[in-house]
This record gives structure tokens, sequence and C-alpha cells, in this order.
């Protein structure tokens, strides 16, 4: 077999492998805790040891390694970059875990995945006689990539969930102002917003009641709740409330205004994309448009233009 397809094929099993093996752990424990509480409800009691011996493998092997794993990276890590860290998750939504991924995890994830692909499969081209230098570069190639995309796919997926936080922020406004206008308050109205729509920002609104119940101030929680997301007009909603609450101005009035100006806003961005889409038009019609309808035009005079040159 040709070595670069063998190398190909190596490393696209190990990330396949690392990438079954994640899904496998967060699935796991996800059963493993719901097994667990129902076990305390319902079932007999048992001693420490067995419990430990009825968790899974992975439960009672895998996820405490890779915990350990994370825990030395992340020791070697300065703070500033952990909090760093932290808050990119968080404006994530910590990805790939619903309960919380932490820093540990997540270094473990990359680490894991940077050894798995840059230390184990050029050491597997090397013992079925691969050249030296494709297992250099697969190491290099291999390990960067599996080290540096968990970064990039968390990036990625803040990016999407603070726009959809911005897009449904205008219809949650419109929501919340009409159910306060009805006679309900603040508090009622977000546990409407909660029950009606799934989304991104219906979650966070929904932390924002846990805050609330468990006796942190309203002002807490909204201003927790902008750290998390990191998204502008939300920051600027909040920011009315708090100010409104402070002055003791009506809240239907802020909503109101608010609810405008975001639609408003709304409407700039949408014009703002529609005067950037003939630029952005413009660029795959040169690449792709164009070239075919010069061949088209010019592809029948062809034979004849080059003829007249060469004077025949």
């Amino acid at each position: 077999m040709n070595p670069t397809m063998l190398a190909l094929l190596v490393s696209t099993s190990l990330s396949a492998s690392i990438f079954v093996l994640i899904t496998g752990l967060v699935g796991l424990r996800r059963t493993a805790r719901f097994n667990a509480r129902m076990d305390s409800l319902g079932g007999q009691p048992m001693s420490v040891e067995d419990f430990e011996l009825s968790q899974p493998f992975a439960q009672r092997f895998l996820i405490p390694v890779l915990r350990s794993v994370g825990a030395i990276a992340a020791r070697r890590m300065p703070m500033e970059r952990i909090n760093q860290m932290r808050s990119k998750l968080a404006l994530a939504g910590n990805p790939g875990n619903p309960g919380n991924l932490s820093v540990p995890e997540f270094m473990a994830i990359r680490v894991v995945g940077a050894f798995l692909l840059g230390g184990i499969a050029p050491m597997l081209l090397l013992m079925v006689g691969s050249a030296p230098l494709h297992a250099i570069v697969l190491s290099v190639v291999g390990g960067g990539i599996a080290y540096f995309y968990p970064m990039q796919f968390v990036k990625r997926k803040a990016g999407a969930r603070q726009k959809s936080i911005q897009k449904a922020l205008p219809d949650t406004l419109d929501l919340l102002t009409i159910t306060v206008e009805a006679g309900l308050g603040f508090e009622l109205a977000l546990k409407r917003v909660t029950e009606k729509w799934n989304n991104a920002l219906s979650f966070e609104l929904q932390q924002v009641l846990t805050d609330m119940r468990i006796g942190r101030p309203r002002r807490e929680a909204l201003k927790d709740m902008v750290e998390r997301t990191g998204v502008e007009d939300l920051s600027t909603f909040v920011s009315s409330i708090i100010q409104a609450e402070q002055l003791g101005v009506g809240v239907v009035q802020v909503l109101r205004i608010q609810s405008e100006q975001l639609r408003l806003l709304r409407r700039q961005r949408a014009q703002e994309k529609a005067q950037k889409a003939p630029i952005k038009i413009l660029i795959p019609m040169v690449i792709f448009i164009f070239p075919s309808l010069y061949v088209v035009l010019l592809g029948p005079a062809l034979p004849r233009i080059l003829e007249s040159f060469s004077g025949g």
C-alpha cells in the first residue's frame, strides 16, 4: 500500500476512534449518573465497594485517567490562561457536556488527542515499514490538529451560540412585554419564555431563574448571564433593566423601548448584509461562472484565432 494512503488511513482511523471514545465517555457518564440516582432512590443500600464495581469501565478507569491528565496539564498553565479558557467554554455553552465541561477535562481531550495522532500513529507507520519522513510529518501535523482543533471548535460554537441568542432576543422581548403588560411579574414572565422556547437564550434565562431561586439578587443573576453569553444586545438590555430597577422606572416601558430598538438593529443588520451580498457574489462569479462563459463564447472562435496568428 502507498505510504501516504496508509498515513491517511491511520490518521482517519485514530480520529474516528477519538471521536467515538469521547462520545462514549459522555454517554456513559450520563447513563451512570442516571442509574446511580435511580438505584439510590429505589434500590437496596449498597456499600462503597459494590457501588464502585457496579460502575462501567469507562466510569471507573477512563474518566479518572482523563481527569488526571487534564489536571496535570492545567497545573502547568498560568491562571490567566485557565480563566480565559473557562470563559470561552462558558461562551460556547460547555459543548459536549450539559453539566459543566471543566478546563481539566477539556485539556485532557486536547492532550490525549495530540498523543494519539502525534505519537501512536507515526509509530504504527514505522512498524509497517513507512518512510521516517512520512511518520515525522504525520506526527507534527496530526498532533497539531488534534491539539488546536478543539479550541477552534469551541470558538465556532461560541460564535454560533451568540448569533442564536442575538437572533432570538427581539422575539423574547416581545413576549416579555406582552406577559408583563398582562399583569405578570418579571420573574413569571421569564418563566413563561423558558416554557415557550427551547434555545440558547431560554436556557440562559432558566439559569437566571435558578440563581434567583437560590437567593441571588436579580442584578447579579442578570450580570452573570451577560458574562456567560458575551452578546452586546443582551448586555444593553440587562443594563436597562438594572437601571430601571434602581431608578424606579416601570419595567413595561423599558421592555417596549428595548424591543423597538432591537428590531431596528436587526433591520439595519439585514440591510448591511444585503449591501455586502454583491461583493461576496463577485468572488464565485469570477472563479466559476466567468471562465465557463469564456469557454462557451470564445471556444468556437479559438481555432480561427490561433490559425490567424499562425499565418495559416
